[in-house]
């Protein structure tokens, strides 16, 4: 299973503490929907994409996440 790492570019608010996660959204992409420039580059005609729906607030951690 292949998946791409954009979580790894994420940087949570600083020293504040995560409240909530939740599953915002699922999209399906299908390659005949992108650009012809791009179809190229695409390993798989159709695929999902979690959206996550991060809260963060509450009292600072002393730490950061």
């Amino acid at each position: 299973m292949e998946s791409a790492n954009a979580a790894a570019g994420l940087t949570p608010p600083e020293r504040l503490s995560l409240l909530r996660g939740e599953i915002g959204a699922i999209v399906r992409w299908r390659k005949a929907d992108s650009g012809e420039d791009f179809r190229i580059h695409l390993r798989r005609d159709e695929w999902e994409v979690v959206l996550p729906e991060l809260v963060f607030g509450g009292k600072r951690c002393e730490r950061p996440i």
